[in-house]
């Protein structure tokens, strides 16, 4: 999944659950924010889904933002709010066609994957139609329950 999706699914789970809707869309896109860099800028991973992929990185980054947000506002919710984006993102990577993720980084370096030298939609290979027609989807989800949303609290406002 790209950007659209890993942004749709905090939109739609702080629709529904009582979290921060700004740090579910950084925890959502934040794992792609490092691998990518990490492949493609500083040329210091041979596949755009390591090291920040991994539940190692999960765990580790949920835990330091529940703590910051203990020490900064005296609650825990940041944590949680932290975990439900990155959960999430690493949800929607599940999908095929790549599917894989780091499971056991870094016991397991994952050599034999490497990643392509563009994405697919950069004119890097075939276009990934499950995933595409998944992720539009939830695009078209989240901006739905987002306009329904916006509408009945105007109504609410104009009664």
């Amino acid at each position: 999944m790209i950007f659209p999706g890993h942004v749709a699914a905090p939109v739609l789970a702080s629709r529904y659950l009582d979290i921060d809707r700004r740090l579910a869309v950084l925890a959502g896109v934040m794992p792609d924010l490092i691998d990518k860099a990490a492949f493609y800028v500083l040329h210091a991973s041979h596949w755009t889904r390591l090291p920040a992929h991994s539940p190692l990185f999960f765990v580790a980054t949920s835990l330091a933002v529940a703590l910051a947000g203990r020490l900064l506002r005296r609650d825990w919710r940041w944590g949680l709010t932290w975990a439900v984006g990155y959960a999430l993102h690493l949800l929607c990577d599940l999908i095929p066609p790549d599917g894989i993720l780091p499971w056991a980084w870094p016991w397991h370096a994952y050599g034999e994957i490497v990643s392509r030298g563009r994405p697919w939609f950069l004119g890097g290979g075939p276009v990934p139609w499950l995933s595409v027609s998944i992720e539009a989807a939830l695009v078209a989800a989240a901006l739905l329950v987002e306009l329904l949303h916006r509408r009945r609290a105007r109504l609410a406002v104009d009664s």
